[in-house]
């Protein structure tokens, strides 16, 4: 739910640039000015902050799941591993007994 809110986050500033360039065009047009439209082709200090901080909320929140699906692998790897080695000592021990009983 994290990972949407901020994938919508980062969403909304772009749909802003592009109605921010639309209304600029306009205000060139009548101004008969470019300069107007390159300054508002970027956000404000204010808004770029918050995406960047939303970009690194998102990886945070991507790293988390990454971090605890690995933790799971490595689990269940472990436990397996485990279950082989039990399986195998008692297979050692019955070929160890066999081979006594000659």
């Amino acid at each position: 739910d994290a990972v949407a809110a901020a994938v919508a986050l980062l969403a909304r500033p772009a749909a802003q640039i592009s109605s921010d360039d639309d209304d600029s065009s306009k205000t060139s047009s009548l101004h008969g000015s470019e300069s107007s439209k390159s300054l508002s082709s970027s956000p404000p200090p204010s808004q770029r902050e918050a995406t960047e901080q939303s970009r690194k909320d998102i990886r945070r929140e991507r790293n988390r799941q990454h971090a605890r699906v690995s933790r799971e692998r490595k689990r269940k790897k472990m436990q397996s591993l485990e279950e082989e080695n039990v399986a195998l000592k008692a297979r050692v021990a019955e070929l160890e007994a066999a081979l006594a009983a000659r």
